[in-house]
């Protein structure tokens, strides 16, 4: 680990022996290590925002093929392992590391998300919106191309299987990537990034207990 104060260590420790799957994800994943030891809470943090998130989207895509839903199951599965993905990268993005970023050349300087403390000037802080957001960018393209691609694949089989089943109407796999690339630069990327912010004022001055709860009160709007 990077240089941290002692009870930033202690603090780390205590998280980490405490929990056996965390314990592990640190031993194997230096990315993990950084993360929790700049975060004690980055676990928590993450499962609220797979659990919550995954659960409501997964829940509104059931809601909209409720007419069909034993037909298209497979569908509702496949978005889901898609939302899982989503909601993992933009939660890893924005967390801060107790190590210096590997990224190249002056993005080495910017910090993990706007918010982060740390004494970082404004054109840091404004590139680091422009950077992660871009990176959301990118996951949401790749995400869009995954969901299409997995759902293209299983009407293929489910075709093959019964030739007179009607063909699902899909949307254009490009026009839906770049659509998919915009909303999470424009949307998801301030809105993910005033959300770590709040959480570390949270997360620091308040007790552990009301911080979790913030937390899951406005989990992502």
């Amino acid at each position: 680990l990077a240089p941290l104060s002692k009870e930033q260590l202690a603090a780390y420790r205590a998280v980490v022996s405490g929990n056996v799957l965390l314990r592990w994800l640190c031993e194997v994943s230096p990315g993990w290590r950084a993360r929790v030891a700049a975060d004690n809470a980055f676990l928590f943090k993450l499962m609220i925002e797979e659990i919550v998130g995954t659960s409501l989207s997964t829940f509104g895509n059931v809601v909209a093929r409720l007419d069909r839903i034993w037909s298209e199951i497979d569908f509702v599965v496949a978005d889901a392992m898609v939302a899982v993905f989503v909601n993992f990268m933009l939660m890893w993005l924005l967390s801060p590391m107790s190590v210096p970023s590997k990224a190249p050349g002056l993005l080495q300087k910017l910090p993990a998300n706007v918010f982060e403390r740390g004494k970082f000037s404004l054109a840091q802080r404004l590139g680091c919106g422009v950077y992660k957001g871009s990176l959301f960018a990118m996951a949401g393209f790749f995400a869009a191309f995954m969901a299409a691609s997995l759902n293209q694949g299983l009407s293929k089989i489910k075709r093959s299987m019964d030739p007179d089943m009607p063909e699902p109407k899909m949307s254009p796999l490009l026009p839906t990537c770049l659509s998919w690339a915009l909303f999470m630069f424009v949307s998801s990327n301030p809105r993910y990034q005033l959300v770590a912010g709040i959480e570390r004022v949270m997360f620091a001055n308040l007790p552990s207990a009301v911080a979790k709860t913030g937390t899951v009160s406005f989990w992502r709007w």
